[in-house]
């Protein structure tokens, strides 16, 4: 069996990563049988809610109990449609590096949707248990096999738009997934976007400069290639391109160019420091035309 394992409380808690809003709010009172799911214990809690390990008593299988801490009460309906739209997006996917949505309802007026569980650790978790720098082939191979799973998201019209090391999950087998589409939006007609103008969203370090500026118009797959180049540098550097307060670090990412990641590491492959520079570049037009594009010239120094 697969299974998921999110972030652990430091990982997904707002307050500690900057992300929007900064209060996860209160503790949820959940029963211990939710449903036809028992919950055997809590593995994670953000700002959109809870999420616990649960046996599917129908089922008989384990699963990942996301639990929104919007109430079906009139009010958050911004906060319920974004944890719908989750639901609604994780449900297409057939990928191996993509966590699928297994089921999802309203149950005492809370809305819940069930995750495949991921055995595994986040990356963010890994690079804190293993300060020192990775293998710069290996890291480039990890993250383009993170491109092709996004990839797979977009071919399906659908952006992620907060890819950051929490959440991509790294199985015992060396395997990334990636999970937590809570900010996504789907980019087929007829679908509206969440989000409007002028509103950001996403973890400060690793949002585009598109998003700093909250026009929704050119939040494309652009922001994830984006991210995912910060991803890149910040794994081959042991670093985050920009850092400061909040503020310093959205005027950076909108009007300065970061260090090059050679600067923290002078060994590292020409090659592979030009294809991180041109994914985070600042206008869109710059960056790699596509995910797979991405992979592709990721493909060219990694190693798997």
């Amino acid at each position: 069996m697969e299974t998921y394992i999110p972030p652990t409380r430091s990982d997904c808690d707002p307050a500690a990563n900057g992300e929007f809003p900064p209060d996860p709010g209160p503790r949820l009172s959940i029963p211990d049988r939710f449903g036809h799911y028992r919950r055997i214990r809590l593995l994670g809690e953000g700002g959109m809610g809870e999420v616990h390990l649960a046996e599917d008593l129908r089922l008989g299988r384990l699963a990942a109990l996301k639990i929104s801490r919007f109430a079906h009460d009139g009010r958050n309906l911004e906060g319920i449609r974004r944890f719908r739209r989750e639901a609604t997006a994780a449900a297409s996917f057939d990928h191996p590096g993509l966590c699928p949505v297994y089921d999802a309802g309203v149950l005492g007026g809370l809305s819940y949707l069930a995750m495949r569980y991921v055995e595994g650790d986040p990356l963010s978790a890994r690079m804190r248990a293993n300060p020192g720098l990775p293998d710069q082939r290996s890291a480039a191979g990890l993250i383009r096999k993170v491109t092709l799973a996004v990839a797979e998201a977009h071919a399906r019209g659908i952006v992620h738009r907060d890819l950051k090391p929490s959440n991509i999950i790294i199985r015992p087998d060396n395997e990334p997934v990636v999970i937590d589409f809570g900010l996504a939006w789907w980019s087929v007609p007829g679908e509206s976007r969440l989000t409007r103008t002028g509103t950001v969203l996403g973890t400060p370090h690793y949002m585009s400069p598109e998003q700093v500026n909250g026009d929704v118009r050119t939040m494309g797959p652009g922001c994830d290639i984006y991210s995912l180049g910060v991803v890149l540098y910040e794994l081959l550097t042991g670093r985050l391109p920009f850092d400061g307060s909040l503020a310093s670090v959205l005027g950076k990412i909108l009007f300065f160019e970061p260090p090059p990641p050679s600067a923290h590491r002078p060994d590292l492959e020409p090659k592979l420091e030009a294809i991180c520079r041109k994914a985070m570049s600042k206008e869109i037009r710059d960056r790699h035309p596509s995910m797979l594009d991405l992979a592709e010239e990721l493909g060219t120094v990694a190693v798997d």
